[in-house]
């Protein structure tokens, strides 16, 4: 559809950018989301502050349009660069303040946005520029040509800069699709997109299918799964696959809860079990139905299992533990015994 000056005037009403404005405002500092199932809707979250300044690069390049329709899109996107970023380093300073900490990606996100917004405005107003000249029977393909290559450049390095800022909402649909491809395997190792998957205090290095976790003396050297598919029902047990190099023996906790715990965190509400962890390969089995059972007063909702943590405490040297897959096996059939 052809774009005219009253279909962006329309597009760019007041009253409809400041909706939007203060929608993304109260889904970004309001409306928080709270333990996030997905990776995705985490990212999807951080995602709004694209376009917040998206929003509002748009609104403040309506509001002084007079001014900005003379300027070259060189000047537009150096001034949308400085004030993104001015704003949003004020904006990441401000929010340390409300318990939350400060984010490189957050604010290479409004960067992003505030670039992005700034040469859609441009590219919409000269396309509409372009097509009142053509109806005034000027010539259009002179105005065409009046996008140079420094201009194209100006743009594709914008359009290029946006799409590696949506990097990390991409790559967290594409593991998440993985993952559920996968299942009942949680992890094998077998692709760098897995590293997403978990956050650890202490050093991790993934390499030809295993991930090398080295645990150190502090008083707990954690590795935590936080992100796989959550529905456990139907499975009888949790199986991890680790080689200990080493040649004494290293005490592994490992822990499990659900998202329900994540309100409480009471030590009586979620399962944890020590294993020794011999040299060689160790098989650790995990009885589901023992996890389902462990959380004081309630059962553990196997539907939405949050985190699996392995972690050891005060060792008095660093020790290195190589994960080589955890997956979730079937239950067994129950067999009858005749008399």
């Amino acid at each position: 559809m052809l774009v005219t000056s009253k279909n962006l005037a329309r597009a760019t009403q007041p009253p409809a950018l400041i909706v939007l404005l203060l929608s993304a405002i109260f889904l970004l500092f309001i409306n928080q989301p709270v333990l996030p199932e997905r990776r995705s809707v985490h990212e999807l979250w951080n995602f709004g502050h694209l376009v917040l300044f998206f929003v509002f690069a748009i609104v403040a390049c309506q509001l002084f349009s007079a001014a900005i329709s003379r300027w070259s899109l060189a000047r537009l996107i150096a001034t949308s660069l400085i004030i993104s970023a001015i704003l949003g380093a004020i904006i990441e300073y401000l929010q340390t303040g409300l318990s939350r900490e400060a984010s490189i990606q957050d604010w290479l996100l409004d960067i992003a946005g505030a670039l992005f917004g700034a040469v859609i405005y441009y590219r919409l107003k000269r396309r509409s520029h372009i097509a009142g000249a053509a109806g005034a029977s000027a010539p259009a393909s002179k105005s065409k040509r009046d996008v140079g290559a420094a201009d194209k450049g100006l743009l594709g390095a914008v359009y290029l800069f946006t799409v590696i800022n949506c990097g990390p909402l991409l790559l967290a649909l594409a593991d998440e699709l993985t993952a559920k491809i996968q299942f009942p395997v949680l992890a094998n190792f077998n692709s760098p997109l897995e590293v997403s998957r978990f956050d650890a205090d202490i050093t991790t290095r993934l390499e030809r299918g295993q991930l090398h976790v080295f645990f150190n003396t502090q008083r707990f050297a954690n590795i935590n799964w936080t992100f796989f598919p959550r529905n456990w029902t139907g499975y009888g047990d949790l199986v991890i696959t680790l080689y200990n190099p080493a040649t004494s023996t290293l005490p592994l906790n490992c822990r499990i809860h659900d998202m329900q715990h994540e309100t409480n965190y009471r030590q009586n509400d979620r399962f944890s079990r020590q294993f020794l962890i011999a040299r060689g390969q160790n098989i650790l089995v995990i009885p589901l139905a023992d996890v389902e059972q462990a959380p004081l007063g309630r059962s553990m909702d196997m539907n939405r299992i949050a985190s699996l943590h392995c972690f050891t405490s005060q060792l008095t040297t660093s020790a290195e533990l190589i994960f080589k897959q955890i997956h979730l096996a079937p239950a067994l059939p129950e067999t009858s015994v005749t008399p």
